[in-house]
């Protein structure tokens, strides 16, 4: 008896460690486009970041307005 209840706590932390998948069939077009999807999302970030660090102007401190009260 003791050896059948270790057995299967053996087996049901294998189960729980494991898992059952993903719950889902995933078939090839599937991941295809999941792969597209990614890199198309990937491609959009890289061209934000692009335009942020080329075209983010910088601040100065010349200006053509008087900004102090004292000369």
């Amino acid at each position: 008896m003791i050896r059948w209840a270790i057995l299967f706590v053996v087996v049901a932390s294998t189960f729980a460690l494991t898992g059952c998948g993903d719950g889902m069939a995933i078939t090839r077009r599937e991941r295809a486009e999941r792969h597209r999807q990614v890199l198309d999302i990937d491609a959009r970030q890289f061209n934000d970041d692009w335009d942020l660090l080329w075209l983010n102007e910088d601040t100065s401190s010349l200006s053509p307005w008087r900004t102090r009260s004292w000369p």
